[in-house]
């Protein structure tokens, strides 16, 4: 049997029909968020210019983490190591690191100054990265790996917390999904 259609009260339409013309004349924007839960806090240029600026920041880490990848055979060549020490040097020196620092870092993130987090994480890996260059054996590689691993972990989730910070709703799904 047909389902009965339930009819919504005049009011409602009337106040929706009064916060959408509220909009429209540039009402604050609170009402906005209300009728569109996905509405950037920021201005929707300068949030999508942060959601850049992080993808860049991430395309830089992504880089500086794999730069081993594409120089196995160097490096195994000068320093004389074995494929066992190479994959401690590609796992565990980085993604143990990485993983575990994530959780307190993330913590920072929700209590601390994330932009101020993600410039330091930068810092780190950055300078551990261009450790890695100087090392003279696998010792100093190693502790040079674990420093970009700590860096790195810095970046995803205080930038997370930031593109929080600048969008709501499925926007902030978009958002995250870009980046």
């Amino acid at each position: 049997a047909p389902q009965p259609v339930e009819h919504r009260a005049a009011g409602a339409d009337a106040n929706l029909y009064l916060a959408a013309a509220a909009v429209l004349a540039g009402a604050e924007k609170g009402i906005r968020e209300k009728l569109d839960p996905g509405f950037p806090v920021a201005g929707n240029g300068y949030a999508w210019y942060v959601v850049g600026v992080l993808i860049l920041a991430y395309t830089v880490s992504y880089v500086d983490r794999t730069i081993l990848t594409l120089l196995v055979k160097p490096i195994r060549e000068s320093l004389q190591i074995s494929d066992t020490q190479l994959s401690l040097l590609h796992g565990l020196a980085f993604a143990l690191f990485y993983t575990v620092l994530g959780i307190p870092i993330a913590r920072l993130a929700d209590r601390h100054d994330r932009t101020r987090i993600i410039a330091v994480g930068i810092v780190v890996w950055s300078a551990m990265t261009a450790l890695c260059g100087f090392a003279r054996n696998f010792g100093q590689l190693f502790l040079a790996r674990v420093g970009v691993g700590v860096g790195e972990a810095a970046l995803t989730p205080a930038a997370f917390s930031v593109l929080g910070d600048y969008f709501k709703g499925p926007a902030l799904t978009r958002a995250l999904s870009v980046y």
